[in-house]
């Protein structure tokens, strides 16, 4: 497809002025205008003296008298003009149909393009002056006698055009070929010089779908092709959305393909808001009767304000009034195609009779700076339209070619709701039970309970939302009389209703598809987990710690104290400081290890240790399953080193080098049952370990996961995923001002008695030691604490609520008090926030 042609200067006609071919007698014809039309000439060479220029390129010069005066106005004589150019078809410069007349644009571009006029006199400029009102009748009965001159609505092409089809009593738009009828009169556009090109609908899709959403790209392309290739005349495109989306660049690479026969005009004027006079009322609406694309590209809001009656004339093709400076006010019909941009969608009531003229294409809200970039060099500009617009043509005549009715493309005015109008929403939507259809029965809700300093912006939301205010009785409250927001208008409440309700049912979709997920991920994990077979080996540690050592890189320390030195699984010995009782993971001799280790990887690597549900809580949850829970955590993401406990598991990752050092010893993370055993601050049982006691035997499996090898067989330990990494910030799990240590004493090293301020050693498989309780002060604060009414999201609130109440503590009396209320208004039961609390309180003695 070819580019658009550079302007250049319309090309200068020096041949013969036909003459004037007689025009049939008609009542009122006067012989002065008659004689006139015959008197007008024009210039043979360049060297001859002229005074204007016709659309056809001539110049022409004004009939004088003997004397040299001028028997008509410049204006009068280039009308005469082009009249007998079209009567003789030498060039023709007036068309005609059912409505009016047509004329010619003068073309600089290689295009010809075609407008409709009000009347001669004010497409020429003729002044009430001179009185020439006889000029209009006879044009007209010249041209309308003319077969050939009759104007076809439509754009052609080099080899189809897409245009009206005139048989038929409800016009559609038709194919024509060059062997076709029509195919040499007139075109309302055309664009000989250019072929059509088939893929021009895949390119302009291509490209309009990053600017507009995808039920509207072909609305799009109607609007770009509706001034010349739709069924009427007239109508309306509302683009709406966001300024910087390209609306702008559309309607400025619009008047580019239109120049000539588009033209600005003002919607605030037409619907009288920016109306300074009646006459300056009157003067707006000249660019909807004089040309076929009318645009405002920065449009005031369209609502019940201003006389939508005359929206409603434009938009139907009816007659208003139309005022030129010193002209005369006429009456004529709108033959114009407006588009108008708004970044606020549209919010008025339509008939039935004009709601069809008015289409909506709202503009994405998500476009980027670059998709918006690329959209404005694909289109095009007011100076330099691009391809873009040529393909939006052919897009557009091609969907109007199809016999496919006018898509019905929702403006989303829902999208215009701030955050005060989403409030406000949610509250009706809530403050009473729903009908069959989803909508609250006698919604009230107090205007007071959803508060807005900006007023005008309080008066457009309610206003889109179809609500209104006034003094009525609270219903559902204290019954006292105030002033409540209601609903006015059901119309325009049910859709921002029926999107509400939508939208909670994707939630309820949303959260039912998560639990399914979540449950067959437990399941998974379960299973590869807690049912896979320990890998094969030799029973004990010391089978156990080989299999280890296929793992590259994995460093660590097996500790092995006496067994006075433990407790259950704890250990009583300072086992970092006791080289006696640590033997390297790697390379120490195995045949003389106890039934019984404790392991401690490297700094670098971080345990998680998977606790089993309690069993006597229903509604506990096991480490497995809340590991899975981890927004983002996957499957593949497991594929790592695992270790069986007798109820739960050991899961090993590598840390990445900014958290080694930084990750805390912990128990019950989140609330969940996944404590942490970061590699050289503590320890776990090692695999292979059994032993008894007074309370029964114990045995733990060993490793039942092990990274998988890869191409050179190796067995490399996974860096920590990033679903875990966030998880652990989000739950204050990560040490923000703690420096990164030295690594662990390997065995035999001096061992350095650690300072008591610095570095204290933590107690056997527990958490790192908190910190002293800190000097409360003196006064301490009895109101209401921030935020004590506001409920916590689901999936944070153990956590918010013990950090929270962490902080109560310190300066606030009662603030258990203060943590039951804030807990139990966020849905956790009386177990899990007495939980709490004791966690906050062995946080406070620094146990």
């Amino acid at each position: 497809m070819g580019s658009r042609r550079a302007m250049r200067p319309l090309e200068a006609r020096f041949d013969q002025l036909p003459d004037m071919t007689p025009v049939a007698p008609y009542p009122g014809m006067t012989s002065r205008i008659q004689t006139l039309c015959r008197s007008v000439t024009s210039a043979r060479s360049s060297l001859e003296p002229w005074d204007i220029i016709s659309a056809t390129g001539r110049r022409i010069q004004i009939p004088r008298s003997k004397d040299g005066v001028p028997l008509c106005s410049a204006a009068v004589a280039c009308a005469l003009a082009d009249l007998r150019d079209t009567v003789n078809n030498t060039c023709t410069a007036f068309a005609w149909d059912e409505d009016g007349l047509w004329h010619l644009n003068a073309s600089t571009d290689g295009y010809a393009r075609w407008h409709p006029i009000a009347s001669v006199q004010h497409e020429f400029g003729i002044t009430a002056a001179e009185h020439r009102g006889d000029i209009e009748e006879y044009v007209r009965h010249a041209v309308i006698a003319e077969p050939q001159a009759r104007i076809v609505h439509g754009v052609k092409f080099a080899d189809r055009g897409f245009c009206r089809d005139e048989d038929v009593v409800n016009n559609h738009t038709i194919t024509v070929y060059p062997d076709h009828p029509m195919w040499d009169r007139p075109w309302a556009l055309d664009m000989g010089g250019i072929t059509y090109d088939p893929d021009s609908v895949r390119r302009f899709r291509e490209h309009a779908v990053a600017v507009v959403y995808p039920e509207a790209v072909e609305q799009l392309a109607r609007v770009v092709a509706a001034p010349v290739c739709q069924s009427y005349l007239h109508g309306i495109a509302i683009l709406s959305g966001k300024g910087g989306k390209g609306k702008g660049s559309l309607l400025k690479a619009m008047a580019g393909l239109y120049a000539g026969v588009s033209a600005p005009f003002s919607m605030g004027g037409l619907l009288g808001i920016n109306r300074a006079s009646s006459t300056m009322n009157e003067q707006s609406g000249q660019p909807l009767v004089t040309s076929l694309f009318a645009y405002d590209s920065e449009s005031v809001r369209i609502d019940d304000r201003g006389l939508l009656e005359n929206l409603k004339k434009a938009a139907v093709g009816e007659e208003i009034a139309l005022r030129k400076l010193q002209q005369n006010v006429v009456m004529a019909s709108v033959s114009a195609f407006m588009a108008v941009a708004t970044n606020h969608a549209p919010v008025f009531d339509m008939e039935s009779e004009w709601d069809r003229r008015v289409w909506h294409v709202p503009f994405r809200r998500d476009t980027t700076e670059d998709e918006a970039k690329r959209w404005r060099e694909y289109i095009g500009d007011e100076q330099h339209p691009r391809n873009g617009i040529i393909d939006a043509l052919m897009a557009g005549a091609t969907s109007f070619a199809s016999g496919r009715p006018d898509p019905k493309v929702a403006p989303r005015i829902t999208d215009q709701l701030t955050d005060y109008g989403t409030e406000l929403l949610d509250k009706m939507m809530t403050c009473a039970p729903l009908d069959n259809d989803g909508m609250p029965i006698d919604a009230r809700v107090p205007a007071a309970d959803v508060p807005c300093r900006d007023e005008r912006e309080k008066r457009i939301q309610r206003n889109m939302l179809g609500l209104a205010a006034k003094a009525m009785k609270d219903i559902r409250g204290d019954k006292k009389t105030r002033q409540m927001v209601y609903i006015k208008n059901l119309a325009r409440f049910k859709p921002f209703a029926e999107r509400w309700l939508a939208e909670r049912a994707a939630i309820a979709a949303e959260d039912e598809a998560r639990r399914t997920r979540d449950k067959a991920d437990e399941e998974y994990t379960r299973h590869i987990i807690m049912e896979a077979p320990r890998f094969e080996s030799m029973p004990g540690v010391a089978a156990q710690i080989e299999i280890l050592r296929e793992v590259d890189d994995l460093e660590g320390t097996l500790i092995t104290p006496a067994p006075s030195q433990w407790r259950g699984k704890g250990i009583e010995a300072k086992w970092k400081n006791d080289a006696t009782i640590r033997r390297d993971l790697r390379t120490c001799d195995l045949t003389d290890l106890p039934d019984r280790c404790g392991l401690s990887l490297a700094a670098d690597v971080l345990i998680l240790d998977l606790d089993a549900a309690d069993p006597d809580d229903p509604s506990s949850t096991d480490g497995t399953a809340s590991l899975m829970r981890i927004p983002g955590m996957t499957r593949g993401m497991l594929d790592t080193l695992v270790m069986r406990s007798p109820h739960g598991a050991h899961v090993c990752y590598r840390l990445p080098a900014d958290l080694v050092g930084r990750v805390k010893a912990s128990t019950h993370v989140g609330g969940t049952k996944i404590d942490l055993r970061p590699g050289g601050r503590s320890y776990v049982i090692a695999p292979g370990s059994r032993w008894h006691d007074e309370d029964g035997d114990h045995a733990y499996p060993g490793v039942v996961r092990a990274p998988m090898p890869d191409d050179a067989g190796r067995r490399i330990l996974p860096l920590l995923p990033a679903p875990i990494h966030r998880w652990l910030e989000e739950n204050d799990s990560i040490d923000t001002n703690h420096a990164m240590p030295a690594p662990a004493p390997t065995v035999g090293a001096t061992i350095a008695t650690p300072d008591a301020t610095s570095m204290p050693a933590p107690p056997a498989m527990g958490p790192d030691p908190a910190p002293a309780p800190p000097t409360r002060p003196a006064a301490r604060r009895r109101e209401c604490p921030h935020n004590c009414s506001e409920p916590i999201e689901r999936g944070q609130r153990n956590n918010t609520l013990f950090r929270w109440g962490r902080g109560l503590s310190r300066s606030y009396n009662g603030w258990a008090d203060h943590v039951v209320h804030r807990g139990r208004i966020s849905g956790l039961d009386d177990r899990e926030i007495n939980g709490i609390i004791a966690s906050i309180n062995n946080y406070l003695s620094g146990a």
